[in-house]
């Protein structure tokens, strides 16, 4: 039963309520040097005229929006990269011009901000970069948009030990880290602990603690080329991710500091599977998202302004469910309609590239450099890549990945909480159903019709239950498995819990199905 005191959750701040130095002299005149019209001939943002590169330095603003009109013009992967190189530059100068208008006292334009007025200049310039990275994909000022948030990260930090020396306080590491992260009364933040019921593993995939490399390159050559699913135990023990707890991923003060006091954008998706009706992806603050969704506390302070919902379905401010919300595993909007349940999951998402300081608190397995054989899975349409293809995953116990295919073999690696996975070999996709051309036009064939979560054997000694999330509207959740579905009870699979510092080998073409026990923290390592 909840209580007033289990339900009052830290406000993680952004650092508006403090006050902050101006941008420094030095940052803001190399960005400015950095970013003068001296562009390469070979540039393909000279294609954008000579009329739109001169407007870059007076109306960066207004270049932003007729870039982002651009952008939108055609389907993204048809987009010239000229105008993505645009947007990126136009994003660079509107930072520049917000850094130098604190500087002047002059009043900062927040037209490209989603976000309220009363944001610091840090964050500013901080949503400014990271729209540009997520919509443009840094075509050209990759690493210089990393070196400019690194500066940034400097003042943010430099500021909070200069304010500590004010105060005469000793130098403490931990308490730097709190005092970094802006957190209230200093109160230690903790990712949610309680797990949902362990399910009963029936049908166990095989496991070896710290396999070597040539026993796991001789498991891909073996059963003729065709290698099966293996969890190798230990293998990450060296990762500082794990290993060394000023750089755990488990801290929340630490993920909070490496994203700027949570100032850093990311792609979240909300609802509880990406096939069901409802379903939806937003760009927030990862303050918000950590606030919102992986605290072991809400408050009732605490809202969902950031979240979004199908537009039938957006509620009224008056309509929302009131009162404290357990937010750890979901989320809950309360409309005339229906309760609308919303489970936050950073899913996919390459946040190593867009934060590198994280990326080497991790270290790429050397599992994934071993020669695999060609198998009937293999996508013509994959190309060979020199190194594996990086994308993290971190949400809240409940969060799911329904029961699909990749075209690349995977070591899925475990930082944080808890996983359980199953597994189907190819052959048996005809009992798996998979999806065809959605309404769309989107191919969904690697991915099947059927929801495993109601059909996993759980240990009812756990402390909290699994949702079941089965839509009540929803036409094809109503009719029995049984008779939609005959030949899935046939069908052969393996299964297995992972915990930190696990690994999971998945073969490519096998299907798997991925829920979240707990808060969770995985990389996934793809390579072909």
């Amino acid at each position: 039963m909840d209580t007033a005191g289990e339900n009052t959750a830290p406000n993680i701040r952004t650092g508006a309520e403090n006050k902050l130095p101006t941008p420094p002299k030095p940052l803001v005149d190399w960005l400015a040097a950095a970013i003068s019209n001296d562009f390469k001939p070979s540039d393909p943002i000279w294609a954008c005229g000579d009329a739109l590169l001169s407007a870059l330095q007076i109306s960066p603003n207004q270049v932003v929006r007729l870039a982002h009109e651009k952008l939108h013009s055609f389907p993204y992967q048809d987009v010239p990269i000229y105008w993505r190189r645009l947007f990126e530059e136009a994003s660079l100068h509107v930072a520049l011009k917000a850094m130098q208008g604190v500087m002047t006292n002059e009043r900062i334009d927040h037209s490209q901000s989603s976000s309220s007025s009363q944001l610091d200049w840090i964050s500013i310039v901080v949503e400014t970069l990271d729209k540009a990275a997520i919509i443009s994909g840094l075509p050209g000022r990759e690493q210089l948009v990393h070196r400019l948030i690194d500066g940034l990260e400097n003042v943010l930090y430099d500021s909070c030990n200069q304010d500590r020396r004010d105060q005469n306080e000793p130098y403490m590491k931990r308490r730097k880290i709190e005092r970094a992260m802006m957190v209230p009364n200093r109160e230690v933040l903790q990712f949610a602990t309680h797990f949902f019921h362990k399910p009963k593993i029936l049908h166990a995939i095989p496991a070896h603690s710290n396999l070597p490399f040539d026993q796991f390159q001789d498991h891909l050559l073996a059963n003729r080329g065709s290698p099966t699913p293996l969890i190798i135990q230990d293998a990450l023990v060296y990762w500082p991710a794990l290993s060394d707890p000023s750089r755990s991923w488990s801290d929340p003060h630490y993920l909070l500091r490496k994203t700027l006091g949570g100032r850093r954008l990311v792609p979240v998706e909300f609802g509880r599977s990406y096939t069901d009706a409802g379903w939806g992806q937003r760009i927030i603050t990862f303050r918000e998202f950590m606030s919102n969704c992986l605290l072991r506390k809400c408050s009732e302070a605490t809202t969902l302004s950031g979240w979004n919902v199908a537009a039938e379905e957006e509620p009224e401010q008056s309509e929302r469910h009131s009162g404290a919300t357990q937010c750890s595993a979901n989320s809950e909007y309360q409309t005339s309609k229906r309760k609308i349940n919303l489970t936050g999951y950073l899913a996919q998402h390459d946040l190593l590239s867009q934060i590198p300081s994280l990326r080497s608190d991790i270290a790429i397995p050397d599992y994934c450099y071993c020669a695999t054989a060609a198998t009937p899975q293999e996508s013509e349409s994959m190309s060979s890549s020199d190194e594996p293809l990086m994308n993290a995953w971190l949400g809240p116990g409940g969060t799911i990945s329904p029961l699909h295919t990749d075209p690349y073999h995977n070591i899925f690696c475990q930082v944080v909480g808890s996983k359980y996975i199953r597994l189907y070999a190819p052959d048996q996709t005809s009992h798996l159903y998979p999806h065809g051309i959605d309404e769309q036009g989107v191919d969904m064939s690697n991915t099947s019709q059927i929801d495993l979560q109601p059909f996993i054997s759980r240990d009812k000694g756990g402390p909290v239950d699994v949702p079941r999330g089965h839509d009540s509207e929803n036409a094809a959740s109503e009719s029995p498995v049984a008779e939609r579905f005959p030949l899935f009870e046939k069908a052969q699979y393996v299964e297995g819990l992972l915990g930190p510092g696990d690994c999971l080998y998945i073969p490519k073409g096998w299907w798997h199905y991925v829920e979240s026990l707990s808060t969770s923290f995985s990389v996934s390592f793809w390579w072909n």
